[in-house]
């Protein structure tokens, strides 16, 4: 039976992750540049905490959870202290992590809207330590009257409660996807996600006797979540399954200038998982609607997986984006079929043949663990693992043939 109550509808609008720009976080990005162990370190310590995580929610359902009055109590920075908040404990290979869910509301909850406004922030984090290394940003919209200031609070937490039933859907259903033999990590996250947009959504819940809510996750947001989130299910795949050799790049742009970060060539690569989009925003303040403490300095970045079931052929991959040093930014990663591994970052041209001007430019000519360029105010830094050999996994420690990369681009007087 519908409700007489006024009714206030919210639905999930833009969605985006990045990095929060914070000291400790460029503190363990100036670590992953030194190559060798500290670059290993630096994704063994997110990787496994994010799976270790994933799992937790999968296996324990609604018991892995810990409800917070204010988010003061938990001591993460990512969060505004005064609000509530969900928590996801855990401990990983590389130490204790967590997943924390919060939403922020701002001004427009107690304001009539004729149409849809923004009117607060849902933020996941997942954070290994003290340090923030992954948020994942949604925008809530709102349209119908104001809400009473006696239904504020449990109205927030309503849709506090609604992320947190989306984020252990998502995972649940991605983990027994995994675990059930699936292999291709964007289509597990669709439909993991349009799964949980569904048990998450709210329908006419009555909040204080004074009105009558509905929120629905809608079709874009749900998208923008989903890709979000990939790498993290990325990490519940390769649990699972055996690959051969995995090349797992991370690009960072601590620059004010957006990137366009494109793959342009592949050296036998059987399976990937990318970036819906090319951009690479600059660091910046993401915009807050009225009375949302804004969230801080965000870096953002791309993350990319290749893989290969052969170990006899290798794996490579070349990268281009436009960059006003040099005409343009180019990345390349070759892993021979024997030998040493070879890495190359620099800022040169983004027109021609990628394979001629920057595959065949620069595979084996830096076969070492760090390399960089330098143009103009602009830096740019490619650290990796190991050059050679099987090594840990980032994600379970068991060896196989696991190359990380970092990439780091920054620039003088931007931080």
């Amino acid at each position: 039976m519908a409700s007489s109550l006024p009714n206030v509808k919210f639905q999930t609008a833009q969605s985006f992750n990045g990095v929060p720009n914070t000291s400790s976080m460029q503190n363990l990005l100036s670590k992953a540049k030194a190559g060798g162990q500290p670059t290993f370190d630096f994704f063994a310590q997110q990787m496994a905490v994010a799976n270790q995580v994933a799992q937790v929610i999968a296996q324990r359902g609604d018991a892995a959870w810990e409800e917070v009055d204010q988010a003061s109590e938990l001591g993460f920075d990512c969060l505004d202290p005064n609000l509530p908040a969900v928590v996801v404990r855990a401990g990983g290979r590389e130490g204790s992590g967590a997943l924390v869910v919060q939403f922020r509301p701002g001004s427009a909850m107690q304001e009539d809207t004729e149409n849809y406004t923004v009117s607060g922030v849902a933020t996941v984090n997942l954070v290994t330590g003290n340090t923030t290394f992954d948020t994942v940003v949604s925008y809530v919209e709102k349209l119908g009257p104001a809400v009473p200031v006696a239904a504020l609070a449990p109205a927030a937490m309503a849709i506090l409660k609604s992320f947190k039933t989306f984020v252990q859907s998502y995972f649940t259903e991605a983990y027994t996807a995994a675990e059930g033999g699936a292999t291709d990590a964007t289509t597990i996250a669709t439909e993991s996600a349009d799964a949980a947009a569904e048990e998450a959504a709210i329908d006419g819940e009555v909040i204080a006797d004074e009105i009558a809510i509905d929120l629905v996750f809608s079709p874009l947001a749900v998208a923008g979540i989903a890709v979000a989130i990939v790498s993290t299910v990325l990490l519940i795949v390769l649990f699972f399954i055996a690959k051969t050799m995995t090349l797992m790049l991370r690009v960072y742009n601590m620059t004010s200038v957006p990137l366009q970060l494109q793959i342009c060539y592949e050296h036998d690569v059987e399976e990937k998982t990318v970036p819906s989009s090319p951009n690479i925003p600059p660091i910046g303040v993401p915009p807050a609607p009225p009375g949302v403490t804004p969230l801080g300095s965000t870096m953002y970045m791309a993350n990319y997986t290749l893989l290969n079931n052969n170990v006899t052929e290798g794996i490579g991959v070349a990268l281009q984006s436009p960059f006003p040093v040099g005409g343009g930014l180019a990345i390349m990663i070759d892993i021979p079929t024997s030998g040493d591994n070879s890495i190359y970052v620099g800022f040169q041209g983004c027109t021609g043949d990628c394979e001629k001007n920057i595959w065949d430019q620069w595979k084996n000519k830096f076969k070492q663990l760090v390399q960089g360029s330098t143009g103009g105010s602009y830096t740019a830094t490619i650290a990796t693992n190991v050059l050679r050999g099987k090594t840990p996994s980032p994600i379970t420690g068991d060896n196989g043939y696991y190359y990380e990369f970092a990439v780091i681009i920054e620039e003088t007087g931007v931080a």
